[in-house]
């Protein structure tokens, strides 16, 4: 039985091929490009799905928030937003390696680093750096996309 991710991922692979061959002469060449970007998952695209894109040398960690997750993720803002909320959710988290995004196609609910003491996050272009200790997740929203960058630490955007 396919997954999910593998079903949207089908799903989305056949709309970018119907759409570039049913109406080439209605969609600009942009819009072709741009579609299939989202289907090949290229870093830089906003899919439906909440997404991270890791464009730092380090691995992140995702998350699928579900009950019936193997592992329990500590998260900090437990509304999505920036205010201090603590919880605990059962998950299942996805390895997101370097210089790579999670697409169109794989729902994230949440991002943390492994790989140092903690992380900045910041919600929006205006908001604040948050200082959250590595192994806690930060949990976003379907249609917002975290972009992680690197420094001294890691610094994610979630908008």
């Amino acid at each position: 039985m396919p997954t999910r991710a593998f079903t949207a991922r089908r799903l989305a692979l056949g709309l970018t091929f119907a759409a570039a061959v049913a109406v080439p002469s209605v969609l600009p060449a942009t819009a072709i490009a741009s579609t299939t970007a989202v289907a090949t998952g290229t870093v830089g695209v906003r899919g439906a799905f909440g997404t991270i894109e890791n464009r730092t040398g380090r691995h992140l960690k995702g998350a699928h928030f579900v009950s019936g997750g193997r592992s329990s993720c500590h998260v900090w803002n437990k509304d999505g937003n920036s205010t201090y909320k603590p919880v605990t959710w059962r998950c299942s988290g996805t390895d997101v390696r370097p210089h790579t995004t999670t697409g169109f196609w794989d729902d994230m609910d949440g991002v943390t680093v492994l790989s140092s003491g903690y992380y900045y996050v910041r919600f929006g272009a205006g908001g604040h750096d948050r200082k959250v200790s590595a192994g806690t997740y930060t949990r976003f929203h379907d249609h917002q996309r975290a972009t992680c960058r690197s420094g001294a630490h890691v610094h994610c955007v979630v908008d």
